[in-house]
């Protein structure tokens, strides 16, 4: 199985989970003002405050009712005093649920979940993108790329990368581009060994831009018959590789193992 999938599946989580803490963040953020817009504010008194602990602060409701309610955030140094006067929002029905009225109780939550939020999201948009953008090029490689025969020269065993604690795995080929010139590349990271299914001469397909050398598509599922067969009988489901320039240029790939 080829490791974009993985990159792919990866995209889609953090999209997901950056989504869903947007939505916590408008949650909380509904709550509060809903307190706000359509509660009462009173002043309150802080009864209890220290380093690393909530705050406790109570006040009177309009009618009357004396209420203490312990904040959401604890801190050190605790921005509080016991004694310090601080508004208060509560919702008649229930006051005990009471909001108070300072930036670390109203603020501290929402920006933390949205900062959390903003990184997933961004994240999950970046690989999302970056995965369309190689699908389409694939495809276009597919419809109109110019093609070549591609010989196993050797496996590469990625020493920079991690994936799930394993190390991916890249089969170096050689071939000629359109323009004649001796080429030697890497495909795309394998999660799996491929000496288990590639041997040293085997041929392989391979899809090239000609107007981009950099851009180039190594089909390890098409052996030598496809490699001589009109690319319309492959397959679109195959396993495959896109490299976009610097995945290796000629001769600078070193094969570490052979067989």
């Amino acid at each position: 199985m080829f490791v974009r999938r993985t990159f792919s599946v990866f995209g889609i989580v953090s999209l997901t989970v950056g989504i869903a803490l947007m939505v916590v963040v408008g949650f909380l953020l509904a709550e509060d003002y809903e307190k706000i817009l359509n509660g009462e504010r009173v002043e309150g008194v802080v009864v209890e405050a220290g380093d690393n602990e909530k705050p406790t602060v109570e006040f009177r409701t309009k009618d009357g009712r004396r209420i203490r309610v312990e904040g959401t955030i604890s801190a050190s140094p605790t921005p509080y005093r016991v004694g310090e006067r601080i508004g208060v929002f509560y919702d008649p029905a229930q006051p005990e649920k009471a909001l108070i009225d300072s930036f670390l109780e109203r603020w501290f939550l929402p920006l933390l979940f949205g900062g959390f939020a903003t990184v997933f999201t961004l994240v999950g948009l970046g690989f999302t993108l970056v995965s369309l953008r190689r699908r389409r090029r694939q495809r276009r490689l597919m419809r109109s790329g110019a093609r070549a025969q591609g010989i196993v020269a050797g496996f590469e065993q990625n020493r920079f990368t991690k994936i799930n604690g394993r190390r991916p795995w890249h089969v170096i080929v050689d071939w000629t581009d359109p323009k004649g010139q001796p080429r030697r590349e890497r495909s795309e990271m394998l999660r799996e060994d491929p000496t288990r299914s590639f041997k040293i001469g085997d041929t392989v397909a391979v899809l090239s831009d000609p107007e981009d050398m950099n851009l180039f598509w190594i089909d390890l599922h098409g052996r030598s018959k496809a490699a001589s067969a009109s690319f319309g009988g492959t397959s679109g489901n195959v396993s495959t590789g896109v490299n976009i320039g610097g995945m290796g240029k000629s001769g600078t790939n070193p094969v570490v193992r052979r067989r």
